[in-house]
C-alpha cells in the first residue's frame, strides 16, 4: 500500500534545513543593528556594561540560555530599563485612601492592569514568588503543578523557569517579566493568564521562545541589576522612597502600639473631636501627642503634618478602624491556631440581646493545651458575637457552622457542646444540640451546670408563698430608698456597712448580697424606714410614707427574721 504520510527520514531531512535556514538568518541579522528614535524627555545616562544573567530570587540558579539578551534586541531592551527608571518616582500613597494604595501582594493576578513604575521597581525588588501550595483542579479534573516550575532539557538537566507564576485568584499562570514590562498582548501576559493546564507545556516553550519574553526577560534583569548596584537613573529617588518607606513604617508600629494599648484597657479610642491639639479629640490621638512629646519619629511626623509636607497622616478614623480590625484578625488567628494545635474542643454558645436590640450568638471555645514546661492546662477562648436573625435551632447551627467554616476549623474535630436550658438549644429533636449530633456523634452535650443550678432554684423559690413574699420586702426596700437622693442620703447616715441590692432576675447568687445588707443591719435599716417615715410626712408625700410603714411592719414580724436568719435575743436573758 502506498504511504500517505512521509517517512522518519524525510522529516529529519526536512527539519535539519529549517534548521541551516534559521542559522543562516542569525548571521545575516548580525551585521545590522536597530535604529531607535532618542526620546528628548528621557534622560541619557553613560552605557552600563550588562549584567550577568542571574536569578532575582537570590537561588543560585542558572536561567534558560533562550532567555538571554541577543545583538538584535539589547538595544531595545537598554531603552526599556531606562524608560521604565528615568521618570521621577511617585510619592507612597496614603494609606487612608485604600484605593490607592500601594501595598502589592504575591499573586499576580491582584496586581492592577496597568503597573506604574513605582509599582514596577517594587516588584523588580522583591522578584517572582512561586506558590508551591495545592493548586485547584478545572471541569476536566486537570490543574497547575510544580514541574511546571522547571524546563527539562533532552540530556536530562532541569532549568528553573523563574519567570512563571501562578495566580490563585484567577487560577492561571502567568509571566513575571512579561506582565511588568510587556503590553499585555500574550496570554501569560493577560489579565487572565492562562489556564489550559492540557497544552501548558507546549505553550510555555512557545512563550519563552519568543521575542516579545526575550526582551521583556533582559529588560527585567538590566533594571533588576541596576537597582541592586545602586546605578538607576532616579536612584536619588529610590533612596528618597527607601527612606520614606522605612519612616512609615516606624509610624505603623507605634500606631500600633497604642491600638493594642487601648484595647487592652478597653478605652474608647474617639472623642467629639477628630483633629490634632483639639480637646476632646479621643485617647488615640491624645496618645499620639503625648507620644511625639518624647519619641522623635512621632514628633517628625507631626510636624511634617503641621508644616503640609505629607498627605498621609495615618490618623484618621477609618485608619483606626483598620488598625483594629487588622489586630482583631492577628489576635482570631493566633487563637485558631492554638485550637488547632490541640486539635479536639468544645463549644460553648448562648445568646444575649444587646442594646441595639439585635439578637447575639456568642461563641468560646474550649480546649486542652499540652506544653512541655506549663503542663496540662485548660482555656477557653472567645471567637466573637454572631447576630442571629433567626434564633431556631436550624437557623442557630448554620449560624455556627458558617463561622467555623471561616475560621478554617473542622467540625469533627468537635467533643462536646453546652448550652443554657432553652429549647432552642437543647431541644432533643429541632435544638442545635440535637442537630450537631447527626452531623458529629462524637459532640456530646453537657448542660450548663450553673444555668440548671439556678432555674432549679428559682423555680424552687417560687414555689413558696414565704419566699415570694420575702424577696419582694427586698425588692421594695431597694425601690423606696434608691428612688430619691433624699431617701439615699438618709439610708446613709444609718447604714455604714452593706448597702442595699437590687435583685437579679438571671442569677440566683446575686441575691445573696440583697440579703447581706439585711441579714446583718436590720436594726439599722427599720431605722432608716422610721426616718423615711418622718421625712415623707414633714414633705406631705402620703405614699412614701406609707410604704415605709408596711415595710417596717413586714421587716419586723417572725417570718421576715427568721427567713433572714437573724439571731433575736431571749427575752428572759
Amino acid at each position: 500500500m502506498k504511504r500517505h504520510y512521509p517517512s522518519g527520514a524525510t522529516k529529519r531531512k526536512t527539519k535539519g534545513e529549517a534548521k541551516l535556514k534559521t542559522e543562516s538568518l542569525r548571521k545575516l541579522t548580525s551585521f545590522f543593528k536597530s535604529v531607535t528614535t532618542p526620546d528628548p524627555n528621557v534622560l541619557v545616562e553613560e552605557e552600563v556594561p550588562p549584567a550577568p544573567a542571574v536569578d532575582p530570587t537570590g537561588g543560585g540558579e542558572e536561567l534558560n540560555p533562550s532567555c538571554l539578551c541577543t545583538d538584535d534586541n539589547s538595544k531595545d531592551e537598554e531603552n526599556a530599563v531606562e524608560d521604565a527608571v528615568s521618570r521621577p518616582t511617585a510619592a507612597v500613597s496614603d494609606s487612608d485612601h485604600p484605593e490607592e494604595s500601594d501595598a502589592l501582594g504575591d499573586d499576580p493576578g491582584l496586581w492592577p492592569t496597568v503597573v506604574n513604575d513605582r509599582e514596577r521597581c517594587e516588584l523588580v525588588k522583591r522578584g517572582p514568588v512561586q506558590q508551591q501550595s495545592e493548586f485547584p483542579k478545572n471541569a476536566k479534573g486537570r490543574r497547575f503543578t510544580t514541574a511546571n516550575y522547571h524546563m527539562q532539557m533532552k540530556n536530562g538537566e532541569r532549568i528553573s523557569r523563574t519567570w512563571l507564576v501562578y495566580s490563585k485568584a484567577k487560577d492561571a499562570a502567568k509571566c513575571f517579566c512579561c506582565q511588568l514590562f510587556g503590553k499585555g498582548d500574550t496570554q501569560l501576559s493577560s489579565t487572565n493568564g492562562f489556564n489550559h493546564w492540557n497544552n501548558l507545556q507546549v505553550h510555555l516553550k512557545q512563550h519563552e521562545r519568543s521575542a516579545a519574553h526575550v526582551k521583556n526577560m533582559g529588560a527585567w534583569h538590566t533594571l533588576n541589576a541596576r537597582l541592586q548596584s545602586g546605578s538607576a537613573i532616579d536612584q536619588e529617588a529610590q533612596n528618597l522612597m527607601t527612606a520614606e518607606v522605612i519612616r512609615c513604617r516606624e509610624v505603623m508600629k507605634r500606631l500600633l502600639a497604642i491600638v493594642c494599648h487601648l484595647a487592652q484597657y478597653n478605652l474608647a479610642f474617639r472623642g467629639h473631636r477628630e483633629k490634632l491639639f483639639e480637646h476632646g479629640n479621643g485617647n488615640f490621638l491624645g496618645q499620639v501627642q503625648l507620644m511625639a512629646k518624647f519619641d522623635p519619629v512621632m514628633k517628625e511626623h507631626l510636624w511634617k503634618m503641621k508644616a503640609k509636607q505629607i498627605a498621609d497622616t495615618y490618623l484618621s478614623k477609618r485608619i483606626q478602624n483598620e488598625l483594629i480590625c487588622l489586630v482583631a484578625q492577628c489576635t482570631t488567628d493566633a487563637l485558631v491556631e492554638r485550637v488547632r494545635r490541640a486539635k479536639y474542643y468544645a463549644v460553648i454558645m448562648d445568646c444575649t440581646p444587646d442594646v441595639s436590640h439585635n439578637e447575639q450568638l456568642s461563641v468560646l471555645l474550649r480546649i486542652v493545651n499540652c506544653e512541655l514546661t506549663k503542663g496540662v492546662s485548660i482555656h477557653e477562648h472567645f471567637m466573637g458575637f454572631l447576630v442571629a436573625d433567626d434564633t431556631t435551632g436550624q437557623g442557630l447551627l448554620q449560624l455556627f457552622l458558617g463561622h467555623l467554616e471561616r475560621l478554617g476549623l473542622d467540625l469533627s474535630n468537635c467533643r462536646g457542646q453546652s448550652y443554657d436550658n432553652g429549647s432552642n438549644m437543647q431541644g432533643k429533636t429541632q435544638g442545635v444540640q440535637a442537630r450537631m449530633l447527626e452531623l458529629n456523634p462524637k459532640a456530646l452535650c453537657v448542660p450548663c451546670g450553673s444555668h440548671t443550678l439556678n432555674l432549679v432554684v428559682g423555680d424552687a423559690a417560687k414555689s413558696s408563698t414565704i419566699s415570694l413574699g420575702y424577696f419582694g420586702t427586698l425588692q421594695r426596700l431597694y425601690t423606696l430608698f434608691s428612688g430619691s437622693v433624699q431617701r439615699w442620703t438618709i439610708l446613709q447616715e444609718h447604714v455604714k456597712a452593706f448597702s442595699v441590692k437590687a435583685l437579679s432576675t438571671t442569677r440566683w447568687e446575686c441575691r445573696v448580697d440583697a440579703v447581706k445588707a439585711v441579714r446583718y443591719q436590720l436594726p439599722e435599716i427599720v431605722d432608716a424606714l422610721t426616718a423615711v417615715h418622718k421625712h415623707a410626712t414633714l414633705k406631705k408625700d402620703p405614699e412614701c410614707a406609707s410604704t415605709a410603714d408596711s415595710l417596717k411592719e413586714n421587716m419586723m414580724k417572725w417570718s421576715f427574721m427568721i427567713s433572714t436568719d437573724v439571731h433575736i435575743p431571749d427575752p428572759d436573758a
